[in-house]
């Protein structure tokens, strides 16, 4: 994050206004779809300023401690709206928020603990979003951070995959291993593609789940055969 727009922000009283908007119940005039990205819009700004592991991060995630209340308007939405593009949206600002949670979590686990007050309905949502989502680890400087992503379906990422990435990428350099990991980004890519593939058909979905009994099924009929010609 940059800490002069970070200076800019708090100086401006930026999050009493996040703050007073999240409290929120009601937007007179304001179509479900408006609200939705204006919350989006505010999610977005809020991981911004929090998306370092730093003493700037802390302060302003104290600040916006009060504010997590987001949850309800969301309810209502989700009442409100069947509509399948608009539910889409709805899930995308819920995830943001997720984010922003998770990286409260993440700068002060004391606090994700102790000092969020969050509902049952909203922990449960929050659970939805952590199952739908993984993180990536970065080091920048001394800081371990995490980065949280949505993912639709984590079944199409192998970890056959995952750990040839991670035992063969370039690491001599910081610039070798930028560019060694974007040439592994094709071949991941495309295996991912071949996997939504295989996973669409339901032929190709029982033969790779039940994988097993057709290897041991396969030794059976090798051995039958051993057998039968040795008769």
């Amino acid at each position: 994050g940059n800490q002069e727009n970070r200076a800019t922000v708090y100086d401006n009283k930026i999050i009493d206004y996040i703050n007073f908007i999240l409290r929120s119940s009601d937007f007179e005039g304001c179509s479900v779809a408006q609200i939705a990205q204006l919350r989006q819009s505010i999610a977005n700004l809020v991981i911004s300023l929090i998306e370092e592991n730093s003493p700037e991060a802390i302060i302003i995630a104290r600040e916006l401690n009060d504010g997590k209340e987001g949850g309800g308007l969301l309810r209502r939405i989700l009442a409100k709206e069947d509509r399948k593009e608009l539910m889409e949206t709805v899930f995308d600002v819920g995830f943001s928020f997720y984010v922003i949670l998770a990286r409260l979590y993440d700068i002060d686990p004391l606090m994700g603990k102790k000092e969020l007050r969050i509902t049952d309905v909203q922990q449960k949502a929050f659970k939805l979003f952590k199952k739908n989502s993984m993180t990536i680890e970065i080091v920048k400087g001394d800081n371990l951070q995490r980065m949280h992503f949505r993912v639709k379906n984590k079944n199409v990422l192998r970890d056959e995959v995952k750990e040839k990435l991670k035992w063969n990428v370039d690491r001599n350099s910081s610039s070798t291993k930028i560019r060694d990991f974007m040439d592994w980004t094709k071949a991941i890519l495309n295996d991912i593609h071949y996997q939504k593939k295989v996973l669409s058909n339901p032929v190709t979905i029982t033969l790779t789940r039940f994988w097993m009994i057709w290897n041991h099924l396969a030794t059976l009929v090798a051995v039958v055969l051993n057998v039968i010609m040795l008769i």
